[in-house]
């Protein structure tokens, strides 16, 4: 059974004026079905999608895993518009039977997750830009995300999507530009996680949670 993920602090919903920012109309950029609608995309933005972040399968984890289910830092050398980038993803670690603690690399399941969130946002009217916080996420719940990604041929219980949720916001990752002398900048999650109601569980469908994009995101 997966381990219940403790909200630390509750927040306050975003406000009204935060899901009618002019900012938000960004998110309409990142669903794009040909190659003229991706050229479109920012820089930033297609450097984030272009990072191989998600390239360990879960097969190649179980061959990575050492016999207590530990992984190790990821390093990963990549190419992006003539410019050569170090990656280093460190794995999520999360309680999964008997209370032993397994890590996980974020992979193609929690790649589906993403792209539902980011299809929430667009087509749901449940994203918000707070420039004062400067925070740009959305509201949802587990169930929206289930009935998102089944609309996408995606089905998942609600124990996997949980599963990759927990991923997301405790996997971290790192990158450094080889071209600068190794200076490099750090997202310190592909996501943040968060309730903002008394009683948010993660095992309660109907719960309300606030996914914190990640920086790139909102830069102009």
């Amino acid at each position: 059974m997966l381990d219940k993920m403790p909200v630390a602090s509750i927040l306050r919903p975003p406000s009204l004026e935060a899901f009618q920012a002019i900012q938000v109309n960004i998110f309409n950029d990142f669903l794009h079905n040909t190659y003229e609608e991706w050229l479109s995309l920012s820089n930033l933005v297609k450097f984030w999608d272009c990072l191989p972040k998600y390239s360990l399968s879960q097969v190649e984890q179980n061959r990575m895993r050492s016999k207590d289910g530990q992984l190790p830092v990821y390093r990963k050398e990549f190419r992006f518009m003539e410019s050569d980038y170090c990656m280093f993803i460190t794995p999520a670690f999360l309680s999964i039977e008997n209370g032993r603690t397994y890590a996980f690399y974020p992979s193609a399941n929690e790649e589906l997750v993403e792209d539902a969130l980011r299809r929430i946002a667009t087509l749901q009217n449940q994203c918000f830009f707070d420039k004062k916080e400067a925070n740009c996420g959305i509201t949802f719940t587990i169930h929206q995300l289930r009935n998102e990604l089944k609309k996408q041929g995606h089905s998942r219980s609600c124990q996997e999507v949980v599963k990759s949720l927990l991923i997301l916001a405790r996997a971290g990752i790192e990158i450094h530009a080889k071209n600068a002398g190794g200076k490099g900048f750090t997202i310190e999650k592909y996501i943040r996680l968060e309730g903002f109601i008394s009683n948010t569980d993660l095992n309660n469908s109907e719960s309300w949670f606030v996914a914190y994009f990640i920086p790139l995101f909102i830069k102009p």
